[in-house]
């Protein structure tokens, strides 16, 4: 049921969610899937803190649930409390070897500061526990780059995401992190014809976000703001979205906003409805 759920946040089929939400709690209120369903449909309403209390619930219910556990991590990333994220994706390792808490803990680790770098290197030493565990996979290659990439090994970082890509050439997360790592490198054709070959094959809202950017940043305005438009037509109300829309506007009205800032952060970020919860 949750993993049902699961795929509708993810095509954000939002009146089906809320309906499986409302049958999952009016008909079993000590199932741990049903407190993860709520949770997922509270996390679509924007209410995470919320959302999380219900992950937490289902824990409650049944403390080797793995969907709730990931639930709970991945919602404390988007609260920024990595402190608590880390013990909820390691108590998942500890049941099964899942892939979104290898990815969970990873990404907990470099939301630190930079100054902690014992929290650097739990980050690769858990990126090289997940490439064992995974062995030569596109997502373990390149979450081995992510971490080469926060610690400022650019080059590094670039080889283990072209690495990934050549095992699969249509692996979303090793196009989008390249594609940044060129946009840094100055590099902004090649990282906005990488994108544009991709997202012939596969494309989400958070794919145009990301390529409105990256044509932000090369001063294409107008297709920019199309790309923008084509996320918000797919997810009304992306906070992204909006804010590169308005962006775009403003620039075109032509008022000042330092495009190269506004559009490092909004590639840098990673979206917590990026993971499946485990059948």
């Amino acid at each position: 049921m949750d993993t049902y759920a699961s795929l509708l946040m993810r095509r954000n089929e939002f009146s089906e969610l809320n309906r499986l939400a409302h049958e999952c709690l009016s008909t079993d209120l000590c199932r741990p899937e049903t407190w993860a369903v709520a949770s997922m449909y509270w996390k679509t309403r924007k209410d995470k803190a919320r959302a999380l209390k219900y992950a937490e619930k289902g824990i409650e219910m049944n403390d080797r649930h793995l969907a709730c556990y990931i639930l709970k991590g991945y919602l404390a990333l988007d609260l920024q409390k990595p402190e608590m994220a880390v013990p909820a994706f390691r108590k998942c390792l500890r049941i099964q070897a899942e892939w979104d808490a290898y990815k969970g803990l990873v990404r907990a680790y470099l939301m630190y500061p930079n100054t902690e770098k014992q929290k650097q290197r739990e980050a690769m030493s858990m990126a090289k526990q997940a490439l064992r565990a995974f062995p030569s996979t596109a997502r373990a290659l390149s979450l081995s780059a992510e971490v080469y990439a926060a610690v400022g090994e650019v080059d590094k970082a670039c080889k283990m995401f072209e690495s990934a890509l050549r095992v699969d050439p249509h692996y979303t997360e090793a196009v989008t992190c390249l594609a940044q790592l060129y946009s840094r490198m100055g590099r902004v054709e090649d990282a906005i014809e990488m994108m544009d070959n991709h997202m012939r094959v596969s494309t989400t809202a958070s794919l145009h976000v990301k390529m409105g950017t990256l044509l932000s940043i090369g001063k294409r305005f107008d297709k920019a703001m199309e790309h923008f438009q084509l996320a918000l037509s797919m997810a009304p109300g992306d906070e992204e979205a909006t804010a590169g829309l308005e962006r775009m506007e403003k620039l075109m009205k032509g008022t000042d906003v330092d495009v190269g800032l506004l559009a490092n952060a909004a590639m840098q970020g990673y979206s917590s409805d990026d993971y499946e919860l485990p059948i």
